[in-house]
């Protein structure tokens, strides 16, 4: 993983998956750490697990999906704009709402100069 990614392993290959397109993966490559997390972390996490549910429905053409989780995904991860983790959150909220609201290409999650 490049430099400016987070350490935590977990993360590292969720970040890995998701911008290869495979979202279910990511999905499960990160639930481990959301189980094990206590805190404010706990939801960042889950909002990054809802991100790549909602790419999984996106992929299906489950427009009610996309919707649903889509929101829920936006609503916990704005909690920690601009940055957190390592993850620049306000670019990747703008481009998953490009692609699950306006056909644009899937978003691509990417490292962050400043993080909380």
């Amino acid at each position: 993983m490049s430099a400016g990614f987070p350490r935590d392993p977990h993360l590292e290959r969720f970040v890995e998956l998701f911008n290869a397109g495979q979202w279910w993966e990511s999905h499960e490559a990160l639930e481990p750490l959301w189980l094990a997390t206590e805190g404010p972390r706990r939801e960042l996490y889950r909002g990054l697990i809802q991100a790549a549910a909602a790419m999984v429905h996106w992929s299906r053409g489950n427009r009610h999906g996309v919707a649903v989780l889509g929101a829920k995904a936006r609503q916990r991860l704005e909690r920690f704009l601009p940055a957190a983790d390592g993850l620049d959150l306000e670019r990747f909220l703008t481009d998953l709402r490009g692609c699950l609201e306006g056909g644009g290409p899937p978003p691509r999650i990417s490292s962050a100069g400043r993080t909380r």
